[in-house]
């Protein structure tokens, strides 16, 4: 049996590269920059994932007023 993901308003706490790549709208090598920066980055074996919370507010950082 296969597992599916929720379909709705339900955020991942892991987001797989090229999904954080579509969510973020940053490119690969930046975005591997930025979650490496702030802690973000897990890697397994050759499976990249980024933590959705940590990269979100650290985005959040940048914001200018």
């Amino acid at each position: 049996m296969s597992a599916k993901r929720p379909r709705g308003n339900v955020t991942p706490e892991y987001l797989r590269l090229s999904e954080a790549m579509i969510v973020f709208s940053i490119g690969e090598n930046k975005l591997i920059e930025l979650a490496k920066e702030c802690g973000a980055y897990y890697k397994l074996d050759r499976m990249v994932l980024i933590k959705y919370s940590i990269m979100k507010e650290f985005i959040e950082t940048f914001k200018e007023m």
